[in-house]
């Protein structure tokens, strides 16, 4: 989590994420739970599927596998205008 967060103070963090001190001290001492994981990279730009990796809640495989299954599910169609979308002004 220091990594993430530049070495902040659990009092600095709590601020910017809307938790209290004694909940981030609670993650630094032991696995940050899913939330939380998703809660710092949104705050400080990290990368989730890392977060996700580096805390234990998912392994590269995992990750392999599940955007293996998720492109099964998505039509080309549906990914082209999806893509078309996001770089729209």
């Amino acid at each position: 989590m220091t990594r993430t967060t530049g070495g902040e103070s659990a009092a600095r963090i709590a601020a910017r994420l809307g938790v209290t001190r004694v909940t981030v001290s609670r993650w630094q001492r032991a696995t940050p739970p899913c939330h939380a994981v998703l809660l710092l990279s949104r705050e400080y730009g990290g990368d989730l599927v890392a977060g996700m990796i580096a805390s234990g809640h998912m392994t590269r495989d995992d990750f392999e596998r599940s955007i293996d299954g998720a492109m099964k599910l998505v039509s080309t169609e549906r990914l082209w205008a999806e893509i078309r979308s996001r770089e729209a002004p």
